[in-house]
């Protein structure tokens, strides 16, 4: 997602891709997504880094924005390149992804 202003730093959805590539008679390529949360302070340095998770439990999912209004996230992504979907989640479930970090400088 683009990084968006919360709680006096900064959020964004990013992705975690685990590319590999096959040889059938030519060189393709596929990939798994997952997805984190990446919180900065107000100095842009890293606080926190969620567990991976996934929106609907695809190979390949892609967050495509994120923005925060009155206590929810509204969070856009794509699904096997196949059809797009808006997740509304309460502020409360990310602030607990954050707080079950796999990375927290604090």
């Amino acid at each position: 997602s683009q990084v968006i202003s919360y709680k006096g730093g900064y959020l964004a959805v990013t992705h975690d891709t685990n590319w590999w590539y096959h040889d059938r008679g030519n060189a393709n390529k596929d990939a798994i997504y997952d997805h984190r949360l990446v919180f900065w302070d107000k100095d842009w340095n890293v606080q926190k880094i969620s567990k991976k998770f996934k929106f609907m439990g695809g190979q390949i999912e892609f967050c495509c924005g994120m923005e925060y209004i009155d206590g929810m996230f509204y969070i856009t992504f794509g699904f096997e390149d196949n059809s797009a979907h808006l997740l509304m989640v309460e502020s409360t479930y990310i602030d607990k992804l954050l707080e079950d970090a796999a990375y927290s400088k604090s």
